[in-house]
């Protein structure tokens, strides 16, 4: 399967992944925290969704919709300081899961 788009924060919402899994979010902006959570997220069949650092991506919250009856658990990569509290919320809203950070 190929998957293009202009954007890496709408790639990062295709794939499959293991509906138990955790969903991870970090910024598509600065890649560290990216890159630490795509490894783990990875490891554990969980997807990792790339977002503005402060603004939610349409596309991230359709996925997160979707499909919501499978998450369970949010983590954000880089936390407030990189990912804003109302960016962090709305995902959380989208799938009524509780929320850590790293």
């Amino acid at each position: 399967m190929k998957v293009a788009s202009f954007l890496s924060h709408d790639t990062s919402t295709f794939g499959v992944f293991d509906p138990t899994a955790p969903f991870g979010v970090a910024t598509g902006t600065n890649w560290p925290d990216a890159l630490a959570g795509g490894a783990l997220l990875g490891f554990k069949g969980a997807p990792l969704l790339l977002t503005p650092p402060t603004r939610t991506n349409a596309e991230v919250t359709t996925y997160l919709d979707r499909n919501s009856a499978g998450f369970d658990k949010e983590v954000v990569f880089g936390a407030t300081g990189v990912v804003a509290t109302s960016v962090m919320d709305a995902y959380l809203t989208a799938t009524a899961g509780p929320v850590g950070q790293s």
